[in-house]
């Protein structure tokens, strides 16, 4: 599986190349995040160990109507000691400049096991709103695991320079075990190509290899943007996005 996300990725800067020849990049993103439970219902003999650290990057790139977007991240996680590398391609159809639909494919490794992902997602953004969602099946080769999950995000600017919000992702895989996770999240921009985000929220977890740890947690990351769309279309994707911490 580790080829295969090296032939991914390799695949995803290819054709980004390509197409930054035919198409100026429409807009991007560097992400630096940091999350963590604030309270486990599981023992763990280090608090300050079940954190995640984030490093992520998406481009965009537009093609009249039609768009690619290319994400690509790394996590570490704290109480696992683990490391998990994705990509993810989307492809989407803008029928008009506040709507999308699109579909994507990724692929996670990990140090102890690879997931592939695809799915499809859904974007609207009003006047002082916005709604987002999503709908991905994943494979887990190592445990012969499959998985489906569902997420919705809406989003309100409160202030003209902060948007409130909240988002619900339900999950459930082979063996009648789940994931669920809902929080309150919070951006507030800095300036046009910089802000900074909060997220506090809940994670109920069933899912497998993960030893039933759950709790509350909080998340903050801050989002450096560049381009002339200051941003890329489409959240990041996949099951790693999806733990606040271990």
């Amino acid at each position: 599986m580790a080829s295969k996300l090296t032939i991914g990725l390799l695949a995803l800067g290819g054709l980004a190349a390509a197409g930054a020849q035919a198409q100026e990049i429409s807009g991007g993103e560097l992400r630096l995040g940091f999350g963590g439970f604030l309270n486990s219902d599981t023992a763990v003999p280090d608090r300050d160990a079940d954190a995640r650290y984030t490093l992520e990057g998406s481009m965009e790139l537009e093609f009249g109507r039609a768009a690619m977007q290319f994400d690509l991240s790394l996590d570490q996680f704290g109480l696992v000691d683990e490391n998990a590398r994705a990509g993810t391609l989307h492809g989407m159809y803008k029928p008009a400049g506040n709507l999308a639909a699109g579909a994507f494919i990724g692929f996670e490794n990990s140090d102890i096991r690879d997931v592939t992902f695809y799915g499809v997602e859904g974007l609207f953004e009003g006047s002082s709103y916005g709604v987002e969602a999503y709908l991905l099946r994943s494979d887990v080769d190592e445990i012969d695991l499959s998985g489906t999950v569902g997420g919705i995000a809406v989003g309100y600017d409160a202030l003209a320079d902060l948007r409130s919000g909240a988002k619900i992702v339900y999950g459930e895989f082979d063996r009648d075990e789940s994931i669920a996770l809902y929080a309150l999240t919070a951006e507030y921009r800095l300036g046009p190509a910089t802000a900074i985000s909060a997220e506090l929220g809940r994670f109920d977890n069933d899912a497998p290899g993960s030893n039933d740890i759950e709790g509350n947690y909080v998340g903050v990351m801050a989002t450096f943007s560049f381009g002339p769309g200051q941003s890329t279309t489409f959240d990041r994707r996949g099951i790693v996005d999806l733990l606040p911490g271990f």
